[in-house]
Order: C-alpha cells, then sequence, then structure tokens
C-alpha cells in the first residue's frame, strides 16, 4: 500500500486557492488548512495595521517624538518578518 503523498508546487503560473483545497479534503486535514487559513489572514491583517501605523509616523518626517524613531524601524523590521508569513 502506498503511503500518503502530498505534493506542494514550489513554482507555478496558476494559483492554488486555498478554499478550494480545503473543500477537496476532509476532517484533519481540512481542519489543518482552514487554520492555515487564518493564520495567513491573521498575518494580513497585522501586516496592514503595521503599514499603517508606518505611513503615519512617515508623515511627521524630521519631527519624530522621542521613540517613535525607534518604533519607526522596528515596524520596518517587523513589516518585513510579518510579510514573510503573509505571503
Amino acid at each position: 500500500m502506498a503511503p500518503d503523498i502530498c505534493c506542494v508546487p514550489i513554482n507555478t503560473d496558476q494559483d492554488i486557492r486555498a478554499e478550494e483545497a480545503k473543500k477537496d479534503w476532509r476532517g484533519e486535514r481540512a481542519t489543518m488548512i482552514q487554520e492555515l487559513i487564518a493564520t495567513v489572514n491573521l498575518a494580513e491583517r497585522k501586516l496592514a495595521d503595521m503599514r499603517e501605523r508606518l505611513a503615519e509616523l512617515e508623515e511627521y518626517g524630521d519631527e519624530l517624538l522621542d521613540g517613535e524613531e525607534d518604533e519607526k524601524m522596528r515596524l520596518y523590521r517587523d513589516i518585513e518578518r510579518q510579510r514573510l508569513v503573509a505571503v
């Protein structure tokens, strides 16, 4: 009996839609896909919030208050990290 094998394309011209994949699987795999969808959605919301805050800070230019420059640099770093999760 052959074991279950999952293939994940790493370079394709056609998007794989997670919701469609979830419908193709039942039980534990469908639950796992749903959890991954929720994780990506949360990461995308966090990313949007961070980008919005960064845009607010960038509007002030050189007039940032104490700690805001540090926050701005942290946001640049965190946005890059979060972008990798959301992709």
